[in-house]
C-alpha cells in the first residue's frame, strides 16, 4: 500500500496551484520539475481518491487511487463490470483468479475489504 503525500508533496502542490511555475518550485525545494511533477500528480491522485472513497467507500478506483488496490488488478475488474467492492457479492474467488493482474493476494484483499464494508455499512446502500 502506498502512503499518503507527504507534507512537502502538498507544500509543492499549493505552490502550483497559487500559479508558482514548476521551474520555480524545483528550486525551492531543490529537486527537478520531474519530481515535483510527479509530487504533484501524487497528490492530486490521492485526494480524488479520497473524494471518491468519501461519496462511496466501496468504490475500487478510489481504492487504487489512495493505494490500497494496484492499479492493473482495478483495469480488469473495470473491463469486467466490477467498479465497487459490492459488485463482488456472489462473485466466486475462482472467476476473480481468471482475470488478468487479479492474483490471489488481491482477491483476498478484495474479500477483506468487502466484508469490512459490509460490517460498517450494515443498512446504509453506498451513495451513487
Amino acid at each position: 500500500m502506498r502512503s499518503a503525500p507527504t507534507d512537502r508533496h502538498r507544500e509543492m502542490a499549493k505552490c502550483r496551484s497559487d500559479g508558482k511555475p514548476l521551474a520555480v518550485i524545483a528550486s525551492k525545494f531543490n529537486i527537478t520539475v520531474e519530481e515535483v511533477c510527479r509530487a504533484i500528480t501524487r497528490v492530486e491522485k490521492y485526494d480524488r481518491g479520497v473524494s471518491l472513497l468519501k461519496d462511496n467507500p466501496a468504490n475500487i478506483e478510489g481504492l487504487t487511487l489512495v493505494g490500497i488496490l494496484p492499479y492493473l488488478a482495478r483495469l480488469s475488474l473495470q473491463e469486467n463490470g466490477i467498479t465497487y467492492l459490492t459488485d463482488l457479492e456472489g462473485v466466486p474467488s475462482d472467476t476473480l483468479l481468471q482475470l488478468p493482474n487479479v492474483r490471489q493476494g488481491v482477491v483476498d484483499q478484495l474479500l477483506g475489504l468487502l466484508d469490512e464494508y459490509r460490517q460498517t455499512h450494515r443498512g446504509n446502500p453506498p451513495s451513487l
